[in-house]
């Protein structure tokens, strides 16, 4: 057994055997690989010696016997594959033989050889011999050279389709009639149909119609068998008389014509991946062991191929997700960026609206008056109220910007998503219109979830605008929610998101859908593709700011023309809702007590400052936050309330109530911001909850904060890093 070039073996022994045979195999150096008997005794060497030698050192160099070198015949053999002639050899005693010889080209196990044969006139003149052993040599050479190419046209490609394709078609050629490759799914359990090549197509289709295009289990088949003992099986007559295959027990090879079949494994580097299985049909011959043999070689090299090309489907995958998982977290960046960005410029907006609605309420209070007397006032009372209106205005559109910034101070409760949704049904039918039809699906034992539920209500409102401006002649907004369980493998690649409970809520619509270039841009403030003065480009920002604000995650899927799904996930909590408190008492005046105030803006702190005052208040103004410490130092002086900004540029809030506290340890303190809690505990403003009125604020809610604070004597909570 010589080694061939694709792994397997050229039979010499079954030639070299035949009496009456020489039998010579030479490597792409003429050197001597394989050297029989015959060879040893007309030769005149043994062997031993004549291994690894050059032939023209043992058997000079051969002429053919119209004195054409050797060196002419070698390339004929490589052009064309084998040569027959006549060749004059001489001994090293220089007595000179003729051999009517055949050179045959055959791979190794390294390039390619020539296996030379020959019949010893004198000695067997059975031609038929002859013939048989040429015709086993060809089989071989053939056999071994088909296998060497479809191993190298399995591996031309690293695409999974087209190895599958190569690998079937390339079977069928060879063994005739259909083949069909079946891999094992995730389970293991069943292989499924992936690829098959049928050479007729009628016939083809007859094979299809027969079923044998089904997935069949593991076990107790015939491809079970072969994966299990690693060897192909033939079955080289099917008779539908008898049991049947095992793989078949309806016998629809008989119903598709299948007279013999061969199933090998596809098994490489300790993987199994499926079965190759080759059928032929009555008309032809049943398959043998040399057939066996070819589809053992080519399932070898077939799965070699498929392996290699899933492993580079599992590299671009891989690589897929890791590009997708980077374009998520460069988005969060860039969202939080625009957040924090947002959030800073919406909070001093804050401050400035502050001073602009509560001092024009204070001047529209005095000319209303006033306006009795003077009949020109009532027009100045009207130019008041325009400016009142923009301020209120300016405030909710500033509020928009402080949810996305997730700057926005709320007031979470425990609440069911599908009693906001409810309360709202009705009012969102009317503004969808006629033409749209809304579908609410609310999931039953629903888990309830903490969250703001004026801000719900918004979000709510603003997707339903945007699908009804999506559906301009009409369509469908359905609205679901459901509990969702987040595993870790749905939480992987999805910043932001983390394993738990959470309660799912879905507004989709069937309206004209986003294109990709714009979808990647939606949650962005100020981001708007309707016309001029049609929209703020607030509404999605929104739903993202309120929805991540919460601890929850946000999702959109939407294609052009098939609409647009809009999916945000909101933790599921334990808590029960607190039960209903009754509507607060008319904001309560002051009784002569004295506030330290602290507020670095001018405007507010004089805001502040005259809403007090005018209801019963006395003020003691710090300029700056560094100067109040020394006012409650005075111990002669009364003070009733810390009233103080939380960020300030000298020091923060909460460090001008512990200095305070250092000669006042019993001063209630309120404290006044336009940041959410959360952002001041990112600041590192506060380590827990605080009494905190949030701007911008009215003068009930000043005065109604202030009388609490007092009548509580609230105190601060622990500065952070205390205890």
């Amino acid at each position: 057994m010589i080694s061939g070039g694709s792994g397997r073996s050229v039979d010499t022994a079954a030639i070299s055997g035949m009496p009456g045979f020489l039998v010579i195999l030479v490597d792409e150096n003429q050197k001597i690989v394989s050297w029989n008997q015959a060879a040893a005794d007309l030769f005149r060497v043994p062997a031993a010696q004549a291994l690894g030698q050059s032939l023209a050192d043992v058997g000079g160099q051969p002429r053919t016997v119209t004195g054409r070198g050797r060196e002419s015949v070698a390339p004929v053999i490589a052009a064309a594959g084998w040569w027959s002639g006549s060749l004059l050899f001489q001994r090293k005693d220089r007595s000179e033989f003729l051999l009517q010889a055949t050179g045959l080209r055959v791979p190794l196990e390294h390039g390619a050889g020539t296996l030379w044969l020959a019949h010893l006139h004198g000695q067997d003149n059975d031609q038929r011999a002859l013939g048989e052993a040429l015709a086993l040599a060809t089989a071989d050479r053939r056999r071994l050279t088909m296998i060497a190419e479809a191993g190298k046209l399995f591996g031309s490609s690293l695409d999974l389709d087209v190895v599958l394709d190569l690998v079937v078609t390339k079977t069928a050629q060879a063994l005739g009639d259909s083949c069909i490759i079946r891999l094992l799914d995730a389970s293991g359990e069943f292989l499924l149909p992936t690829a098959t090549h049928h050479n007729d197509a009628l016939r083809g289709q007859a094979f299809r119609d027969s079923g044998y295009g089904r997935p069949v289990p593991v076990t107790e088949t015939l491809s079970g068998r072969a994966l299990r003992t690693g060897e192909a099986i033939l079955m080289a007559r099917f008779d539908s008389v008898g049991s049947g295959l095992t793989d078949d027990p309806d016998y629809t090879a008989a119903r598709a014509e299948v007279r013999s079949l061969i199933v090998a494994p596809l098994i490489t580097a300790g993987t199994a991946l499926g079965v190759l299985t080759a059928y032929r049909d009555v008309t032809e011959e049943p398959y043998d062991e040399t057939d066996l043999e070819l589809c053992s070689d080519l399932a070898e090299r077939g799965a070699q191929a498929i392996y290699n090309a899933r492993l580079m489907a599992d590299v671009v995958r891989a690589d897929a997700a890791r590009t997708e998982a980077q374009d998520r977290l460069r988005h969060a960046e860039r969202m939080e960026s625009l957040g924090q960005l947002v959030g800073g410029i919406a909070h001093d907006f804050n401050n400035l609206l502050n001073v602009i609605a509560s001092f024009s309420d204070m001047l529209a209070e005095e000319i209303a008056g006033l306006a009795a007397e003077d009949a020109r006032l009532g027009t100045v009372l009207g130019d008041v109220e325009q400016v009142r209106r923009a301020a209120q205005r300016a405030i909710r559109l500033t509020r928009q910007l402080l949810i996305f910034a997730r700057s926005d101070v709320v007031h979470p409760e425990v609440l069911s998503l599908n009693e906001i949704v409810a309360g709202l049904e009705q009012l969102l039918r009317r503004t969808l219109g006629e033409h749209i039809t809304l579908t609410v699906t609310p999931a039953s034992d629903l888990w309830p979830v903490k969250a703001d539920a004026g801000q719900l209500e918004q979000v709510l409102v603003n997707l339903a605008v945007n699908a009804r401006d999506a559906m301009p002649g009409g369509g469908t907004l359905t609205i679901d929610t459901a509990n969702i369980a987040v595993d870790e493998a749905y939480a992987e690649g999805r910043p932001g998101l983390t394993p738990g409970r959470y309660t799912r809520l879905r507004v989709s619509d069937t309206g004209t859908g986003i294109p990709p270039e714009v979808l990647a841009r939606v949650f962005e403030p100020f981001f708007t593709t309707k016309p001029a003065g049609k929209g703020t480009g607030l509404g999605l920002a929104t739903f993202y700011g309120i929805i991540t604000g919460a601890g929850g995650y946000v999702q959109i899927y939407s294609e052009p023309g098939m609409g647009t799904t809009v999916t945000g996930l909101l933790p599921a909590t334990s808590e029960e809702a607190a039960s209903s408190q009754a509507p607060p008492a008319a904001p309560p005046r002051g009784r002569g007590e004295t506030i330290l105030l602290v507020e670095d803006e001018a405007s507010l702190q004089e805001l502040a400052s005259r809403l007090l005052t005018r209801n019963g208040y006395q003020v003691c103004v710090a300029l700056t936050s560094s100067a109040a410490p020394g006012i409650a130092a005075d111990t002669e002086q009364i003070i009733d309330l810390l009233l103080t900004d939380v960020v300030m540029p000298e020091i923060l809030g909460n460090e001008v109530a512990r200095r305070v506290h250092a000669v006042r340890p019993a001063l209630p303190v309120l404290y006044m911001s336009g940041y959410a809690q959360p952002i001041l505990d990112t600041h590192g403003a506060f380590a827990n909850q605080i009494d905190l009125l949030e701007k911008p604020f009215t003068e009930a809610t000043l005065l109604t904060r202030v009388r609490r604070a007092i009548d509580n004597g609230a105190h601060p909570a622990s500065p952070a890093g205390e205890t």
